[in-house]
């Protein structure tokens, strides 16, 4: 039998994860302590304790939960062979918008951020067209495209989500 979720747990996890989003949008990472996260959360030490072991983990479980619905609509872009991954990868971060731009530049106890995962998804999903389109070209040169393809896109995708609606995706692109 499978085991329930703890609704206890999943309301605590969630206040924790809500208050360290709206601290993140307020000030650099640097500068928010475990104690801000409480305070904000209304939840006490041992009860933070219990779920992460410091602000680094929490970082990296927001991170990580974020990054699966990324990796996801990754491999279901890669499936479908769709053309139009960047606004499918558009509509991803979308659903998550809010802790998107705040864990955007975060950097993680292992170094890793959002911005770089969202950067490694779009640089494969660029390799992966180019050995349809250009079997035979220079493998050197292919990274290079896309490891600046996935600069620029992943550059883009953030200053659409900045804008949070004031223009539509599809514009954009075509401007």
């Amino acid at each position: 039998m499978e085991k329930k979720p703890d609704l206890r747990v999943m309301k605590t996890r969630r206040a924790i994860r809500e208050a360290f989003t709206q601290l993140l949008a307020e000030k650099p990472f640097a500068a928010i302590t475990v104690q801000n996260i409480l305070d904000r959360a209304q939840v006490n030490r041992k009860t933070f304790y219990n779920h992460y072991h410091d602000k680094y983990d929490l970082a990296k479980q927001a991170m990580n939960d974020v990054g699966q619905d990324l990796r996801e609509t990754a491999e279901r872009i890669l499936a479908l062979n769709t053309t139009d991954h960047l606004h499918d990868m558009y509509n991803a971060l979308q659903r998550h918008r809010v802790e998107v731009l705040a864990l955007w530049d975060v950097k993680a106890d292992d170094g890793g951020s959002l911005n770089g995962l969202l950067g490694d998804y779009v640089r494969q999903l660029y390799l992966e067209r180019a050995e349809i389109c250009k079997p035979n070209e220079n493998a050197c040169t292919v990274d290079l495209q896309a490891r600046m393809y996935a600069a620029l896109a992943t550059a883009y995708l953030k200053f659409v989500l900045e804008l949070n609606g004031e223009y539509d995706f599809a514009t954009l692109q075509r401007a």
